[in-house]
């Protein structure tokens, strides 16, 4: 991956829905050009789909440790909440690290839920400081 490719790739994170002609404009090459680069990256991974950038108002990211070995039933039960995003299975002194995007009232509730598979830590977020280049 050189830099036009880097470049390609900042602009479609900016807008995904930018036409190769557009982006070409910026990395200063044909639209058909872009589409293959576009297209090579796609081939090797490196994009993998298009989505769509959700600016939660609330994230929590909560440390399960496990109170059984119910991991599967847990799992599964987690993934039923629409207002969690993530769900990893962790190495280290937790179990798993959730990523949930409640209310602080839906959130109550949730932790409530979970108490009885497991013990809980919760970070919410303040503010997030993530570099938007790549």
């Amino acid at each position: 991956m050189d830099d036009t490719d880097k470049l390609i790739i900042k602009r479609l994170k900016e807008d995904s829905k930018l036409t190769n002609k557009e982006i070409g404009k910026f990395v200063h090459l044909s639209g058909q050009a872009v589409g293959l680069r576009i297209s090579k990256l796609i081939e090797k991974g490196i994009i993998e789909s298009y989505t769509v950038k959700e600016n939660f108002k609330y994230t929590q990211f909560i440390r399960i440790f496990m109170n059984s070995n119910k991991f599967i039933d847990f799992e599964n039960y987690i993934n039923k909440f629409e207002n969690v995003s993530s769900l990893y299975k962790t190495s280290g002194q937790a179990c798993y690290l959730i990523i949930t995007h409640f209310s602080q009232d839906e959130l109550q509730h949730f932790l409530e839920e979970i108490s009885r598979w497991a013990r809980y830590t919760v970070e919410s977020m303040i503010e997030d400081k993530t570099k938007k280049e790549l």
